[in-house]
């Protein structure tokens, strides 16, 4: 089953010249409800490998890469491409983009407790810094190139339905996804 056959369609009028052309309706959506998500028994983690895309976890897991979709809904991923880890050389070119430097200064953290320190002490210790004066002790930096690599780290592990509740999952999702108008009960 592929995950967009399952939405209705919309007329949308995406040019602005009056012509309406069929489109997959997104906003037709399921939200998975956190009490099962969180329901231990139903699910195990994964460590996502650089380089693996959600087509290569439902075909490891399942057998079918067309269930990448579970993937994606068991773990609240809404945009593949932004919350999806990235590869290391598709960080290095995300973070090459977004920062002017990427070695800069993100941010300072206390050692101490692991904590970002607050905007005024932050402000303290880069004038340190521009003057050649030594952090204190438990101050650390943090990088731009190593915070964003702690934000995509976060993001490879994922939840994976165990196979034994697959089916029951598809079959209720198609059976949500086939109502023009959902409950707050139903989700």
């Amino acid at each position: 089953m592929a995950f967009f056959k399952q939405f209705n369609t919309l007329l949308y009028d995406a040019d602005g010249n009056g012509i309406r052309r069929q489109a997959v309706n997104i906003f037709n959506s399921i939200i998975v409800r956190y009490d099962q998500i969180d329901n231990v028994t139903l699910y195990f983690y994964h460590m996502i490998k650089d380089g693996e895309r959600p087509e290569d976890v439902a075909y490891r897991f399942y057998g079918d890469s067309d269930l990448n979709w579970v993937i994606l809904l068991i773990n609240s991923i809404v945009n593949p491409y932004y919350d999806w880890p990235l590869t290391q050389q598709e960080l290095s070119s995300y973070t090459a983009s977004k920062y002017e430097n990427p070695t800069g200064i993100h941010h300072f953290v206390d050692l101490n407790t692991g904590y970002h320190v607050d905007e005024v002490s932050h402000i303290e210790y880069q004038d340190l810094i521009d003057s050649s004066s030594p952090l204190p002790a438990n101050i650390g930096i943090v990088t731009n190139m190593e915070y964003e690599f702690e934000q995509n780290t976060e993001k490879r592990q994922i939840k994976i339905l165990d196979r034994t509740h697959l089916n029951d999952f598809v079959i209720q999702f198609e059976r949500l996804m086939k109502r023009k108008i959902l409950n707050v009960e139903d989700v």
